[in-house]
């Protein structure tokens, strides 16, 4: 913004200057938009359980291959 005579008038008369915007860098916003540190989860999956609920409703046949049953 350039001053003027009758800028300089007008910002007295309104009494508030607004600051210049500044321009951010790439750097500056990759910072700014990080994600916050990851809280880490206590979980405990029993596999032997989960793999016998996945096989309840499964025939197995040849080759690892699985068929509903019905």
């Amino acid at each position: 913004m350039v001053l003027t005579r009758s800028t300089t008038e007008q910002l007295a008369r309104r009494k508030t200057v607004q600051p210049p915007t500044t321009m951010m860098t790439r750097s500056q916003m990759i910072t700014q938009y990080k994600r916050p540190n990851y809280v880490e989860l206590d979980i405990d999956i029993d596999f032997d359980e989960a793999s016998k609920a996945w096989n309840k409703n499964k025939i197995k046949t040849s080759n690892g291959c699985y068929r509903y049953k019905k």
